[in-house]
């Protein structure tokens, strides 16, 4: 599968979407297109009852659901609790190298596995000036290409905005539209597609201190912690297109 291919279409439809049942049903249809069974946009705040304008969207079993909420797993829950001290995506194999696990957080995640929910992709989200979210996305093991891990990074940024967004509480919502520049495009979109700064200068005929400079300022701009969510603001902006990023690398005659 062309996985970016299958992102571009998935940002295509979301920015038409009006209601959370729509988003729902794009994001299941791309995440079980990848091979995933469940997944969770959530913000890190009391879920059993989250505050107006947070982001809550569940498809995990009833079963889990309902125990979750029971036992207020969510306050010791290891996904949430590394999702809040790591700024890049993880798989759950991966948190016992980041937190020292409780008994009570080792239950939690025997206990979720029973549930039907054995192993997972999560991905932070830090924005400075709002509450901190995540987006996990659960798989049986073996079940999932990690190939896929980088596009579904890119649909849980996007499809976590996309709720923020209806809620009326994104920072996109606020700000109202970003204007780059056209370097900050050219170095975003080259970014996306995991160029280094140094490469980029290659392409662009630029110094790796230049180039670093303009995806600063990017992101500065849409006022994001990290590369990729300054590439999803500017595609929900539409000051880039998928298609910027998955084109060659032959860069337009701009101005610097």
């Amino acid at each position: 599968m062309d996985y970016y291919a299958r992102v571009c279409r998935f940002v295509e439809e979301v920015r038409a979407v009006r209601t959370e049942a729509e988003l729902i049903r794009l994001v299941t249809e791309i995440l079980n297109e990848f091979g995933f069974q469940h997944f969770a946009l959530v913000s890190h705040v009391d879920l059993v009852a989250p505050p107006e304008g947070t982001v809550r969207i569940i498809n995990y079993p009833s079963i889990w659901k309902a125990r979750s909420a029971e036992q207020r797993y969510y306050a010791d829950d290891p996904v949430l609790l590394t999702a809040q001290r790591l700024a890049l995506p993880f798989t759950w194999d991966d948190i016992p190298r980041h937190i020292d696990l409780t008994r009570r957080q080792r239950v939690i995640l025997d206990e979720a596995k029973l549930a039907g929910l054995p192993a997972g992709y999560t991905v932070p989200i830090h924005v400075p000036g709002q509450i901190s979210g995540s987006c996990t996305f659960v798989y049986e093991p073996g079940s999932v290409d990690p190939a896929c891990f980088p596009a579904a990074h890119y649909v849980g940024i996007y499809a976590f905005n996309a709720a923020l967004k209806l809620s009326g509480r994104s920072a996109a919502a606020k700000a109202g539209r970003v204007r780059l520049t056209n370097r900050q495009r050219e170095c975003l979109s080259l970014a996306a597609r995991g160029k280094s700064d140094w490469s980029i200068g290659q392409l662009l005929t630029l110094s790796q201190q230049t180039v670093h400079m303009h995806i600063e300022l990017a992101k500065g701009r849409y006022n994001v912690s990290s590369r990729v969510e300054a590439v999803v603001r500017a595609l929900f902006d539409g000051e880039l297109a998928f298609a910027d990023i998955l084109k060659s690398d032959t860069p337009a005659d701009d101005d610097h």
